[in-house]
């Protein structure tokens, strides 16, 4: 067909048009106004080969389906052959239809805009299947004001694994995907208001997606994915999906605020803001980022160069949450202003395949690493029942975590004290049932708890704190700054690592439970430390050991008794070349 197609349709027109078996078009200049259709589509390429769409405008149309569509079947031959599906400048608007639909051809959709588009039930705005492994883009595109309902009733699922129909302002399966420089503004769906991606997981190659300098407003989600959800291959494939540069502000929905992931091999948040997310109900997701690897443990996430402030969460447990992952890391990134948690880690394999730089450049050989991190105002002075933690997490009692240069300043943790577990308690860093922990170069102050107000430490089998400084930390119960309970290892060996103005009921600055070992050692220093009841400085309870070594411990005051150090049943305490001074 000659290129230069131009036409116009008006009026209510029955016409429909429909190209089979054709190549090199060029539609341009195209009008398409007032169509009424109960048909599928109203401008259809099938079978076709190097398709642009050129400067199109769509207002007030409907179809069942979408205005534009173009449909190829898998596999390549004569009679099926390889399709370039382009749209450019072009303009859909106030209709009651999905504006593109595209399926098998690799194309790219760019300077688009489309507004005020309510499609039918189960559609996408724009959807792109690619099932047989296209490459497609998205550039410098408008998406507003558009809702997507989906098919079936709006009723919460049963299982947190189950997921709805695939209905956004943006649906796109393929296997290499851009998405880049687009905005998305006030759009609505069942989940993923601004863009579904649905991972292909029968492809040879392994499918990458990059969504990369978009700005995302105030889009909502009713259950995952207020503004992106993602459903990985769980496991199928090591697929790669990149988030850089990209602002999101006001996204919203039930179950995990903005951004989701559901069983994607590798996930790489960078450069990117995240404000204003909520998350309105439910204590599955989190208000900005959820990332879950299934019951496979199937994602490995990396955060870098990130921040994400002024969350308005309601009920929810955290701002970031990583649950089920392989291997989690964070470098360089700011979470601030949390109605609660600000980063949460849970249930964490310990199956890195990695031991140094990738071919990104991030490092991830510990299985749970912060870099050059800050963690600042988590955690609500209203919340009286919620467990509040700056970083908190439940992981494998195999891996190891590793902190360094990273901050934590005045989070505000709260949980609730029952009559049945009157002691338990959490700390701006909470960390459960891990086999090794280092922090280097930590700074904690200002935090606020129960028991380890900056560092909580719980079935920890070995940790190292080294060239760290925690001032002005408060537990209501144990622990000013640091607290560490139910270990029987190697236990707690700090260095270098400096104690001031931390307060508790008891265990001003330390405290360990039975059978914890702590050591003192590299010129460390324990000064103007206060307990209410025992222990200034230190105070321990059936400790297997309790070593003071190279060390200052002075001026920290007890009401109580031990004024430095209290040992409540303990099983050695050994001072040596220590200069213990002017503790009361």
């Amino acid at each position: 067909m000659a290129a230069g197609v131009h036409t116009s349709f008006q009026d209510n027109m029955n016409e429909l048009l429909w190209f089979n078996k054709v190549a090199n078009i060029t539609f341009t200049e195209g009008r398409l106004l007032d169509i009424q259709t109960d048909q599928p589509s109203i401008l259809t390429f099938t079978r076709c080969n190097n398709i642009t769409v050129n400067n199109l405008t769509s207002s007030g149309c409907s179809a069942s389906g979408a205005i534009l569509t173009s449909i190829n079947a898998t596999g390549n031959s004569d009679d099926n052959p390889p399709t370039n599906f382009v749209v450019t400048q072009s303009n859909f608007s106030a209709s009651q239809a999905g504006a593109i639909s595209i399926q098998n051809s690799a194309g790219y959709l760019t300077a688009t805009i489309i507004d005020n588009v309510v499609p039918a039930s189960g559609v996408s705005a724009v959807s792109v299947l690619n099932e047989d492994g296209s490459a497609f883009a998205v550039s410098g595109c408008t998406f507003s004001n558009i809702q997507a309902p989906a098919a079936g009733p709006n009723t919460p699922f049963q299982s947190a694994d189950a997921e709805p129909p695939p209905a956004s302002a943006l649906y796109i399966m393929a296997e290499s995907l851009t998405i880049g420089d687009s905005t998305f503004t006030n759009n609505t769906a069942l989940q993923g208001a601004a863009i579904y991606l649905d991972i292909p997981a029968d492809l040879d190659n392994n499918p990458t997606s990059h969504i990369v300098r978009n700005v995302f407003q105030s889009n909502f989600a009713l259950y995952y994915g207020g503004a992106v959800f993602v459903s990985g291959s769980s496991g199928a494939a090591n697929e790669l999906v990149t988030v850089d540069e990209c602002q999101v502000h006001d996204c919203a929905s039930v179950f995990s605020g903005a951004f989701t992931t559901f069983g994607v091999a590798q996930l790489v948040i960078a450069n990117s803001s995240f404000t204003g997310s909520a998350k309105n109900r439910g204590s599955l997701g989190a208000s900005a980022v959820y990332v879950y690897g299934l019951s496979g443990r199937f994602s490995s996430a990396v955060i870098v160069n990130s921040v994400f402030s002024n969350i308005a969460s309601i009920a929810s447990e955290t701002l970031v949450r990583l649950f089920t992952c392989k291997c989690v890391g964070v470098l360089n990134s700011t979470f601030a202003s949390s109605g609660s948690s600000g980063l949460y880690i849970e249930d964490v394999s310990g199956s890195c395949e990695v031991d140094a730089k990738n071919d990104r450049g991030i490092y991830n050989a510990g299985v749970l690493f912060l870099r050059d991190t800050v963690v600042t105002g988590a955690g609500s002075p209203d919340a009286s029942n919620e467990i509040s933690q700056a970083l908190g997490g439940d992981v494998s009692s195999q891996i190891s975590v590793d902190i360094r240069a990273s901050s934590f300043l005045n989070n505000t943790i709260h949980i609730q004290n029952t009559s049945a577990d009157p002691v338990v308690g959490f700390g701006a860093v909470t960390l459960l049932s891990v086999r090794t922990v280092l922090l280097s170069e930590v700074t904690a102050s200002g935090n606020t708890g129960r028991q380890g107000a900056a560092i909580h430490l719980d079935a920890i089998f070995a940790v190292v704190i080294w060239n760290s400084t925690f001032m002005n930390n408060s537990a209501a119960y144990e622990g000013g700054a640091v607290a560490m309970v139910n270990s029987h290892g190697p236990g707690i060996w700090l260095g270098a690592t400096h104690f001031s103005g931390n307060s508790a009921w008891r265990g001003g600055a330390i405290y360990g439970s039975l059978g914890t070992k702590i050591i003192i050692a590299g010129e460390s220093t324990l000064e103007n430390n206060t307990a209410a009841t025992r222990g200034g400085a230190v105070y321990c309870a059936g400790s297997s050991q309790v070593k003071m070594q190279d060390c200052v411990i002075s001026g920290n005051n007890a009401n109580d008794a031990g004024g430095g150090c209290y040992c409540d049943a303990c099983q050695e305490l050994l001072v040596n070349s220590a200069r213990v001074s002017y503790n009361r």
